[in-house]
């Protein structure tokens, strides 16, 4: 009995013995204690809220997130996800943190917090998306979708999604280019940077512009952490996709960079002809009205 109550307590220091475990998307795990957390540099900040009717205004000391995380070396990722002792988690895009202040507080009106009892606050949003007693922060990169099933020529069908002096809102575009009231709207830049955003809840209020020359941007989101955002070549939501004319002799490396299986993929042209279009081949031209099929 005894020898079991020694284990079960072990067990129970093994739980604790790091204050919090970071874990990239493309590197090892990382062990922080209590002790090394307390030597980074810490930033106050407050926070508001109401509770039982009353207005409550708290003062706190903790470590800037992401400038933390840049310096760990951990800049690559998509998303953020912290969990909790009891296995309650948070997940926040990238996007929406590189415009929105998030804290690992470690005092709490100058006093400690425990090292159980750590906090991932985000001061400008509700509390309930605040995080308590954090265990372990997950960074995520690009999560692949399923390839669509149909690819049109961009430039053949955009006239018709309802521009609006050089601009498409993105809730014009998923409903007239992809049929969908909500989802996830993949895209891919001319550098092949693969991005997900859902729909409406990160982009009801942005919209693509076009160029003179014809090049896309999506308004509002210029960046992805350290990567600028370039000219979007490639739109996916559900089973239909776009692509820029320009870019579908890049078939291959988007569906790469976007984690498509191409040895379960089969690739045709449809009504001008049928030819087959062979893994790691260029795509064929493609004239008026003709889209390929990916089955």
């Amino acid at each position: 009995m005894k020898r079991k109550l020694l284990l079960i307590l072990m067990l129970s220091l093994s739980i604790y013995a790091f204050a919090l475990k970071v874990c990239p998307s493309d590197a090892p795990q990382m062990n922080l204690s209590y002790q090394s957390l307390n030597a980074e540099k810490l930033s106050e900040f407050t926070t508001q809220r109401n509770k039982n009717g009353k207005d409550i205004r708290e003062s706190w000391q903790g470590i800037a997130l992401l400038p933390w995380l840049q310096s760990l070396g951990i800049s690559e990722w998509h998303s953020l996800k912290c969990v909790s002792y009891d296995g309650y988690e948070v997940e926040l895009h990238r996007v929406e943190l590189d415009n929105m202040p998030a804290f690992l507080a470690l005092y709490h009106e100058n006093e400690a917090i425990p090292e159980q009892d750590l906090r991932i606050i985000f001061p400008q949003t509700r509390e309930n998306l605040w995080l308590r007693g954090v265990s372990q922060i997950v960074l995520q990169a690009y999560q692949p979708q399923p390839h669509p099933r149909y690819i049109y020529p961009w430039e053949d069908t955009k006239d018709a999604f309802g521009w609006n002096n050089g601009e498409l809102s993105i809730s014009e575009l998923m409903s007239k280019a992809f049929a969908q009231s909500n989802g996830s709207l993949i895209m891919v830049d001319r550098e092949l940077h693969p991005l997900a955003l859902e729909y409406p809840a990160l982009l009801a209020d942005k919209a693509l512009v076009e160029s003179n020359s014809g090049s896309i941007r999506l308004k509002g989101i210029t960046r992805v952490g350290d990567s600028p955002l370039a000219e979007i070549v490639y739109l996916q939501c559900g089973p239909f996709a776009y692509v820029k004319k320009g870019c579908l002799s890049q078939l291959t490396e988007l569906g790469m960079a976007l984690g498509w299986d191409w040895t379960d993929i089969r690739l045709t042209s449809l009504k001008n002809t049928n030819k087959k279009i062979h893994d790691r081949q260029k795509a064929i031209k493609l004239g008026k009205e003709t889209y390929l099929e990916l089955r």
